[in-house]
This record gives C-alpha cells, sequence and structure tokens, in this order.
C-alpha cells in the first residue's frame, strides 16, 4: 500500500497540502522506499472571490503511483471534495516528521483522524 504526505522540506508534513511544493510517497511493505514527486498543480486565488479550479494533476500522479491514502495536517474543502470524488481516502496526523508520520500510520492507523 501506498500513502503520500505532503511536503516543503523532504523532512516534515506541509501544513497546506494542495499548495506543498513535493508530496513523500511511502511504500508501506519498505518504508525505506520513498519518492519524491513535484506537485505541478497550479493553485489559483481569484479576487473576486470566485475560487473554482481542480487538482486533476495531482490527483493523477497518485494515481500513477498506485496511492490510495493521503495524509495530511490540513486540507482545504476543494482539495479534500476533489480527493474524495477519486476514491483516496484522507488521514489526519498530529505528528511532523515524514518518517514518523509513515512509521507510524503503518504500525497504527486508528492513531489517525480520518477525514474521508
Amino acid at each position: 500500500m501506498f500513502i503520500v504526505i505532503p511536503t516543503n522540506d523532504r523532512i516534515n508534513i506541509e501544513q497546506k497540502s494542495g499548495r506543498a511544493k513535493e508530496f513523500a510517497i511511502f511504500d508501506l511493505n519498505n518504508l525505506n522506499n520513498v519518492i519524491f514527486k513535484e506537485n505541478s498543480h497550479k493553485h489559483h486565488d481569484h479576487t473576486d472571490g470566485h475560487h473554482e479550479h481542480s487538482h486533476k494533476t495531482i490527483i493523477d500522479m497518485f494515481r500513477e503511483n498506485n496511492v490510495e491514502i493521503l495524509i495530511v495536517d490540513v486540507v482545504g474543502k476543494h482539495f479534500k471534495k476533489d480527493l474524495l470524488e477519486a476514491n483516496i481516502k484522507i488521514y489526519k496526523t498530529k505528528l511532523k516528521n515524514l518518517i514518523e508520520i509513515a512509521s507510524s500510520f503503518k504500525n497504527d492507523i486508528n492513531d489517525f483522524e480520518v477525514l474521508g
């Protein structure tokens, strides 16, 4: 099973999931096998308050890498909606370190809050 965690520094989780520079993809069968994929999604803020965009590029990258689960600190409502529509499960953590998060998730999924 593959999980993904947003990051800006390859060490800690990034709070703003959809705006992370990269995503760390962990193979839970081998936690030493982690790859980093650049976030090619471009986020647009509109001055008129209208917010309409898709997270298709991120979700496509998750699918290409067999990701089933995203672990977040925070996830925006638009990103969450797109993830759930794509059948990607979302779990929330209070942990910060990527390796600690992946290891903890592998050992006890019940320590994580299910967001969808």
